[in-house]
């Protein structure tokens, strides 16, 4: 949910603007609201904050809203490649509704998207705890050497998928039912992958740029703001699947 939505166009000027907020956060989470209305209100009437702090924040919320997609992005091409999916593409090519170059194009958009997971995190692992254990995760890879190289893939050591379209789709056309189980079914490639984004979407917050904000709190004069945040985050409230939260943070320190 984006900022915009949460707030429904308010600005931080309106007299409407904390009451939007609060009912927001009472609509989406009643175990919350009171909390996040306290800190927020905290975060807005600090003027100490520098323009610094503003920036570091900034920068954290790119990062963790680009991830979030990312994250996105790798479940849906997951889900997408998954046999029992009766809208996934094995059940359309099943069906005569699709040909193995839409099957073989499918699985080029769920590796694209799961290097860009692993690219991501490769770039990002010192933000925190969080980040530097789901890119050991990634790339320990989605699957047995000899079983990716039976569908045309491999996995680099750092993680990085590639894959031999060619060799998927001969793979296909002679061997169609092992093929799209080690894909799409049963803790196949593409449930690891889902599992793995999952898994990571459900952390918190804290966790994955624990140590971008411990500088933080290290370096910057408005301390209070800083810890008040960061004792938030630290209570595990939120994670990458209600980056609502994460939004209204930078857009109190704007």
């Amino acid at each position: 949910m984006s900022i915009n939505a949460l707030l429904g166009g308010a600005s931080r000027s309106s007299s409407n603007y904390w009451n939007s907020i609060s009912q927001n956060l009472i609509t989406q989470s009643t175990s919350m609201d009171t909390q996040v209305y306290h800190i927020l209100q905290q975060l807005n009437s600090d003027t100490s904050s520098s323009e610094t702090v503003s920036e570091a924040y900034a920068d954290i919320d790119t990062f963790l809203k680009t991830y979030q997609s990312d994250l996105n992005e790798l479940k849906q091409t997951s889900v997408n490649l998954m046999t029992d999916n009766r809208q996934g593409v094995f059940s359309q090519y099943e069906e005569g509704k699709l040909e193995v170059d839409d099957v073989v194009s499918a699985v080029e958009d769920f590796v694209k998207s799961y290097n860009s997971v692993t690219s991501l995190l490769k770039n990002n692992e010192g933000r925190g705890t969080g980040t530097a254990s789901h890119l050991s995760s990634f790339t320990r890879g989605i699957g047995a050497e000899q079983s990716l190289k039976l569908v045309g893939i491999t996995c680099n050591t750092d993680g990085k998928l590639t894959l031999d379209s060619e060799a998927l789709k001969k793979a296909l056309e002679e061997e169609y039912d092992q093929t799209s189980s080690l894909i799409g079914g049963q803790y196949g490639i593409a449930d690891r992958a889902s599992t793995k984004a999952e898994q990571a979407l459900g952390d918190s917050v804290q966790r994955i740029v624990n140590h971008d904000l411990s500088s933080l709190i290290s370096n910057t004069q408005s301390f209070d703001s800083i810890q008040y945040t960061h004792n938030f985050n630290k209570a595990g409230v939120h994670n990458l699947n209600n980056m609502y939260v994460v939004g209204l943070f930078v857009n109190t320190m704007a």
